[in-house]
């Protein structure tokens, strides 16, 4: 497998994923939707055009993963962590985590962030088996016209909807 640089030549093959990712983070909110490749490539371009830093897992000329951070100040941000289904458990994940860990090295010796949704259980395993325990922050906002909440989480003895 390969880690390289996603260019705005290599949008096209990636974007599936891009598209997959926003489906399966909309599911954790209940949200069944389809992918929508069009704006997952919109959104890869973005990336690109900002100059964040965009990588591909490539193995047997195929993308089965793609990492997206941002860089801010000494904060290195993942925007954007996906291994195709049928390559998990494989190393993909895990390899891609490297690479971002690899953008916090000297010399900007920074710290890499992650937002998680609060149901993703598989991405808080993976990153506690990585090391990742650290609870940063959360983000608290009213609720959108329409909107219903359909659980609570606690959080520090604070329930919040969601």
């Amino acid at each position: 497998m390969d880690i390289v640089p996603i260019s705005a030549a290599d949008v096209e093959a990636v974007a599936p994923l891009a598209a997959d990712f926003r489906v399966t983070l909309r599911a954790l909110k209940g949200r069944h939707t389809g992918p929508d490749e069009g704006a997952a490539r919109k959104e890869l371009s973005s990336y690109l055009a900002a100059g964040f830093p965009c990588f591909q897992a490539v193995a047997n000329g195929q993308v089965c993963g793609y990492l997206v951070c941002r860089i801010d100040d000494d904060c290195v941000f993942v925007e954007s962590l996906y291994t195709r289904p049928d390559h998990r458990r494989q190393g993909v994940a895990s390899t891609l985590l490297q690479k971002a860990e690899e953008l916090c090295s000297a010399p900007r010796d920074s710290t890499l962030y992650f937002w998680v949704h609060p149901n993703n259980e598989k991405m808080f395993r993976f990153l506690a088996r990585h090391g990742y325990t650290v609870l940063n922050l959360v983000e608290v906002r009213r609720s959108r016209p329409g909107e219903t909440p359909s659980q609570k989480i606690t959080v520090g003895g604070r329930a919040f909807d969601y």
